[in-house]
């Protein structure tokens, strides 16, 4: 791609900044990025960097949009509720920018795709929401040699870095083990200041501008608090007792099963094991969403909001029949995993949905539905 013609005023303010030009322009034009999630923080980030000039964006997400997103997820209208995230935002985004070369994917990131799809672009975003994909993430961009950069939000607090570079930490360097999904409630139980992503989405998409015009020499993590308006930086170095990145890594391949510890991955289910697992015996869906979940989208079976499982003993709970097998359903899988280990713990055969009802075709595809009655 070459600075000529239209492209030269479009970009006139970056070719007129101190420092950047035409130099760091045509850099980020002949750059390519992958953004991993297309939500509260992928829209910021793509939105801005395909403003910027950035030449290929690859965008992957499996999920639809969804009226709750719209209050932090601003590529999205509620007339694109039920459509799924990365085509209406690859038509956005192309309309900001008709330059941009664009490389879509309607699926999650998971250890098969991992390894092809980080392979094809020069630096990833990791815009994701849950901690086994931001390990995958990072161990797949370690493995493959590419820098990314790293953002998460949670409530009023977001943090921010750069990882996989040469001689550098990666996420693992600070936090070696992944926790279990039900660790930290997730944007649907916790909530999430819709202003934040866009906040950390911003910053993601200036270290990223910077990393490809080769002027960012960014190190620390960033820590923002949005209640008390301020910004704090930690120096993270590189472990050289780090899994993947440090002096004898052990890990060299991708899986999800390393990042889960033992005492949860049995309490999971994959999506494909539900129908098989239903006609052998007496099942019963169980529900952990909120009430305004449950509106939008009712999957059928027993209704108890998370929140108010945590407070019942044993005995308050009537399966209606003790020897049937508990599945336990929430949006993500993170509620749902915390469910399922408190009726395990009660005596109860429960296991969580792996990936939460946006795993299973019937729901992603077409909401609002009945899938079990």
């Amino acid at each position: 791609m070459k600075l000529e013609g239209n492209l030269k005023e479009r970009f006139l303010r970056h070719l007129t900044l101190p420092g950047f030009g035409a130099k760091s322009q045509l850099k980020l034009m002949n750059s390519s990025i992958l953004i991993v999630g297309m939500g509260g923080l992928g829209c910021p980030v793509s939105t801005y960097l395909a403003a910027a000039g950035v030449g290929e964006l690859g965008l992957i997400d499996h999920d639809i949009v969804s009226l709750s997103n719209l209050q932090r997820q601003v590529l999205y209208s509620e007339r694109d509720v039920g459509l799924p995230k990365v085509f209406v935002a690859e038509a956005r985004l192309r309309s900001l920018h008709p330059g941009l070369t664009t490389r879509v994917f309607k699926e999650a990131l998971d250890p098969q795709n991992a390894a092809e799809r980080i392979s094809q672009f020069d630096l990833v975003i990791d815009a994701t929401d849950n901690f086994n994909a931001r390990y995958l993430v990072n161990d797949a961009c370690v493995l493959a040699g590419k820098p990314y950069i790293y953002g998460s939000v949670f409530r009023y607090e977001g943090q921010m870095a750069i990882f996989g570079r040469p001689g550098g930490p990666c996420y693992r360097c600070i936090f070696p083990e992944c926790p279990p999904e039900s660790a930290i409630p997730d944007c649907s139980e916790g909530g999430v200041l819709g202003v934040l992503p866009g906040i950390i989405g911003n910053l993601q998409a200036l270290v990223a501008i910077k990393a490809l015009a080769g002027s960012g020499t960014e190190k620390d993590l960033i820590l923002f608090d949005g209640l008390n308006l301020s910004m704090k930086k930690l120096q993270i170095d590189k472990d050289p007792l780090c899994r993947v990145c440090g002096d004898r890594p052990d890990i060299r391949s991708l899986s999800f099963e390393q990042n889960q510890p033992d005492n949860f991955h049995h309490l999971m289910i994959e999506s494909r094991e539900l129908p098989e697992l239903m006609e052998a015996g007496k099942c019963l869906l169980l529900d952990v969403r909120t009430h305004e979940e449950r509106e939008y989208s009712n999957v059928g079976g027993r209704h108890i909001p998370l929140k108010n499982l945590e407070k019942m003993q044993k005995e308050q709970f009537e399966s209606g029949d003790p020897a049937a097998t508990v599945i336990v359903v929430c949006e993500s899988g993170q509620r749902s995993l915390k469910a399922a280990k408190k009726l395990h713990d009660w005596g109860y055969a429960a296991f969580s949905l792996k990936g939460g009802i946006s795993a299973l075709p019937s729901i992603r595809d077409s909401r609002p539905q009945t899938i079990i009655s």
